[in-house]
């Protein structure tokens, strides 16, 4: 049995400042088990050669009290988010990036899909990432294929509400060669983290289940009584 967490995109996205990053975590989903099912975005400074930008990427994070597990390979994700639930996930993604811009409001946004391919229904999602960016106040300045053979997009901001417009100019003096840029952020793959991973997300998870599913809350003592999991501290 699994239980969803919300059946829309929050109001209020928090952002959380952490070592070398930015990031949002929004719980989507628990098991009777007690395994949380999230999405997490991140926008992370990066360089290639004398070029400076952010990454943004995203993971669905399933956290139990065994293990954390990073997922971006899509067809696992398609089988541990709940079905009802996976028509929101963009809309978080879109929602959760928005709110990572305006809290970094980085001039170069790198991002890529974990998709080798250039079929068009996996690649969907990334057109409305595209344009959500954009609303933001970004251009796609380059797209393409890395050496892996994902697709990328190299967004320069161009006006941005309470941020002055950037030269275009200003450009001119950046190298080009971001095709070379290699993500190790983005990776296609179902990762397991380490302990002291799983108890940086322990704490973080606590938090957002806190702030984004005290609905569900009586649901999931319900759930805890009758499983003996461990969830219930979370609510």
């Amino acid at each position: 049995m699994t239980v969803p967490l919300t059946s829309s995109v929050p109001d209020e996205i928090g952002v959380e400042a952490q070592v070398g990053l930015h990031s949002t975590l929004l719980p989507i989903a628990v098991s009777a088990a007690g395994t949380i099912t999230a999405v997490e975005c991140v926008c992370m400074p990066r360089s290639h050669g004398v070029l400076t930008f952010h990454e943004l990427s995203f993971d669905i994070v399933r956290y139990s009290r065994n293990d954390v597990m990073a997922i971006q390979n899509r067809h696992v994700a398609r089988r541990v988010i709940p079905e009802a639930r996976v028509h929101l996930i963009v809309s978080i993604v879109v929602a959760s990036y928005s709110r990572l811009i305006e809290a970094v409001k980085p001039d170069l946004i790198y991002r890529c899909s974990a998709f080798t391919g250039t079929q068009k229904p996996p690649l969907r999602k990334h057109v409305f990432l595209s344009e959500a960016i954009q609303i933001c106040g970004y251009r796609v300045r380059q797209t393409g294929r890395d050496e892996h053979g994902r697709t990328f997009w190299f967004h320069e901001r161009v006006k941005s509400r309470g941020l002055p417009a950037l030269d275009p100019s200003a450009f001119d003096a950046v190298p080009t060669g971001i095709e070379g840029y290699s993500s190790s952020q983005v990776h296609g793959e179902t990762k397991f983290l380490s302990d002291t991973e799983r108890a940086d997300y322990e704490t973080r998870i606590k938090s957002a289940l806190a702030k984004y599913a005290r609905k569900a809350a009586p649901t999931i003592e319900r759930m805890s009584a009758a499983q003996r999991s461990p969830i219930g501290a979370f609510a």
